[in-house]
């Protein structure tokens, strides 16, 4: 549309990842949630490009049995896999809870793969953290999310 305001980045954090079958999968790791062995699937890198952590992430199987999936079941998987983007967690030393997450969308997902780049910053004096992530596609960034965690030392 003529008129409106122009993005200020024209970033596309998708374009610069490795794509996703150049990536670990994370669902034969120790402690993987159920949901990412059976119903999505989740690549990662295991150090930080130009300074930012990166995941993949698809559904596997659709949400409503023998329908197609939608743009906003694509839209919906990152926004909780941002959670501890970037950690490696040690279950054994601590717990983790994500008590909300938040996301922001200008556009539906295209394709298969989502791509999210961001970070996990704690407060470890109150046993807070939290998780922010840019959500794109080869079409560019549609969206944000951000999840907040507690923290229980075992």
């Amino acid at each position: 549309l003529t008129g409106l305001p122009v993005s200020t980045s024209a970033e596309r954090p998708a374009a610069w990842l490795p794509p996703p079958e150049g990536l670990t999968a994370v669902d034969l790791r120790p402690g993987v949630a159920e949901f990412l062995r059976t119903g999505a699937e989740m690549r990662r890198t295991t150090e930080p490009i130009e300074g930012v952590h990166a995941v993949w992430c698809r559904l596997r199987v659709p949400v409503v049995a023998d329908e197609p999936v939608r743009a906003t079941s694509r839209a919906v998987l990152p926004l909780d896999i941002a959670n501890l983007i970037g950690v490696s967690f040690d279950p054994t030393k601590a717990t983790s809870i994500n008590p909300d997450v938040s996301g922001h969308l200008c556009r539906a997902p295209v394709g298969e793969w989502v791509a999210l780049t961001g970070h996990t910053h704690y407060a470890h004096a109150v046993g807070h953290g939290m998780s922010m992530a840019v959500m794109s596609d080869t079409e560019g960034i549609f969206g944000v999310t951000s999840t907040s965690q507690v923290l229980d030392p075992r």
